[in-house]
């Protein structure tokens, strides 16, 4: 960034390289812009231009958020969407559209509590079988783990949604129970069900 302020040049790019490494670093935004302010009072005599202020923070911010969707995306035991992806997808689908009450319901799969998964490998294990048959059956549908012992697939409703869910209770052996959840009207009243199928 030096070089690039004393030979005049742009330094957008060298400053989004800079944020970008110290983001994977662990290094804080403050920590970030306490070091650009540093260098270019440094070289300049005085505060760093504005356009390398903002290639830094966004280029930090990017690489922040991309390793924070790599984390709370998928459950690293299953595969599977985690219930924070699945609140978000269903967040978005709410925004997006009117009626998704009518037009998405969640199909939820209940490993057997007779099955005998008593360690969390083994019920990591059923939840990934029935994770498989939620996706061969509902294969363009978010799907995800639910708590410690429930799979949920957001699935449109049409007309083949019961004779699907009848073709899912064949292949997903290890579930005990297999239903089909109504959402509620409002994006709110949807996440605190998400919720309550967590815990319960």
């Amino acid at each position: 960034m030096g070089e690039g302020w004393v030979t005049g040049a742009d330094n957008a790019a060298a400053c989004e390289i800079a944020g970008r490494q110290l983001a994977e670093s662990g290094t804080s935004l403050d920590e970030a812009l306490e070091g650009l302010r540093a260098a270019s009072r440094l070289v300049l005599g005085g505060d760093p231009p504005f356009a390398d202020v903002q290639a830094l923070c966004r280029a930090w911010s990017e690489a922040t958020l991309s390793y924070l969707h790599q984390i709370s995306c998928e459950d690293p035991m299953t595969g599977l969407a985690t219930t924070t992806h699945l609140r978000t997808v269903l967040a978005e689908i709410y925004r997006g559209h009117g009626g998704i009450s009518d037009a998405h319901a969640l199909v939820i799969s209940e490993i057997d509590a007779r099955s005998g998964l008593g360690t969390t490998m083994d019920q990591a294990l059923g939840l990934t079988r029935i994770g498989e048959a939620h996706r061969t059956v509902f294969p363009l549908c978010a799907v995800g783990r639910i708590g410690t012992h429930r799979v949920a697939g957001l699935i449109p409703r049409d007309d083949m949604l019961g004779r699907r869910v009848r073709l899912l209770k064949q292949l997903a052996d290890d579930a005990g129970r297999i239903w089909i959840e109504g959402l509620p009207a409002s994006e709110r009243s949807a996440v605190l069900l998400i919720d309550e199928l967590s815990r319960s």
